[in-house]
This record gives C-alpha cells, structure tokens and sequence, in this order.
C-alpha cells in the first residue's frame, strides 16, 4: 500500500525514525494505527453501552457507562490493541 501524508507528518515520521527510536517509517505508522483501533474501540464501547442505557429507559448513571467503557479498554489492552 502506498500512501501520501502532509510534509508535516512525513517530517514527524522520519524525525522519529532518525532518532532511533524506531526502525522505520512503517513501524511508526503501524503503532500509530494500533492507537487509532484502539480508540475506535473504546468509543465503539461506549456507544453501544449507550444504546443499551437507552433501550432500558437511560437508566444507567454514568459511572457505570464509564466503568463498562474502562472493562473494555482493559481487555483490548490485554489482547495487545
């Protein structure tokens, strides 16, 4: 896959891997992209304990929304994401 991103990002990237932190510039994409899914997930989370609070009359204070969401992002961070 090829791909064009900004200079600004481009600059961002090779400065990382000049730094040696990382060993190219598809590392630095790859761990960024695990972040991304990551997020999505725990928004993806928390919209569907939403729904679930509004199916059952928004009952549901928001310490249990934020605790379900907290659950979540604990497995996908045991499964590496």
């Amino acid at each position: 896959m090829n791909i064009a991103i900004s200079a600004r990002w481009e600059k961002f990237v090779e400065d990382l891997v000049r730094s040696g932190r990382y060993a190219s510039p598809a590392e630095v994409l790859e761990l960024g992209l695990s972040f991304l899914e990551a997020r999505e997930a725990q928004q993806e989370a928390l919209r569907k304990t939403i729904a679930a609070s509004l199916a059952e009359g928004g009952e549901h204070a928001i310490g249990v929304a934020r605790a379900h969401v907290e659950r979540k992002h604990k497995e996908l961070e045991a499964k590496g994401r």
